[in-house]
């Protein structure tokens, strides 16, 4: 996404608000969409020269909450609501109602970087090496073997259903 100087935002809004022409004429000038401008306009009317600025924000999930409740309540759109909250992403609130709707709360409570070093500490299931005896394996190891085990176990069961289910498919099938 191309990003615009605050300075450059400043000086397309205000030759719009001071009537010098609309924002079809405006966009066009400047090769920028329309709906960029007229989103500038309403962030500076509502928040003044802070709405042209740059913005980096980790917004709390009882935040994020908030704002849809808000949405939802007065039956605003995404793009309003965004404005209203000063949110500078416009999407950010479409992929909050996709995750509270999918996850309920857990999913808004979920950031970029909060997933990436979940994920990083995860516990990590390592297959169980069968050369060292049970009677020598810690507590932790023999109960990451039954993991690894019931998984494999899972995952194995899941796999016959499907060949299972591909085979009694096609033996239905009419010639």
């Amino acid at each position: 996404m191309k990003k615009y100087a605050a300075h450059f935002k400043q000086a397309l809004v205000e030759q719009y608000l001071l009537g010098e022409a609309g924002f079809t004429a405006i966009s066009r000038q400047h090769g920028i969409p329309r709906s960029l401008l007229q989103r500038w306009v309403a962030f500076f009317r509502l928040h003044g020269s802070a709405g042209l600025k740059s913005k980096t924000v980790q917004y709390t999930p009882d935040f994020k909450l908030s704002v849809l409740r808000r949405m939802w309540e007065n039956d605003l759109s995404l793009g309003k609501v965004s404005i209203i909250f000063d949110i500078r992403d416009q999407c950010a609130v479409g992929k909050w109602e996709r995750s509270y709707r999918a996850s309920g709360l857990a999913g808004l409570g979920a950031s970029p970087t909060s997933n990436a070093e979940n994920m990083s500490t995860k516990k990590k299931y390592k297959q169980p090496d069968p050369s060292v005896p049970d009677a020598e394996k810690s507590r932790e190891d023999l109960l990451a073997e039954i993991n690894w085990m019931r998984m494999e176990n899972a995952y194995l069961k899941k796999l016959d259903a499907l060949i299972q289910s591909k085979q009694s498919a096609q033996q239905n099938k009419p010639k």
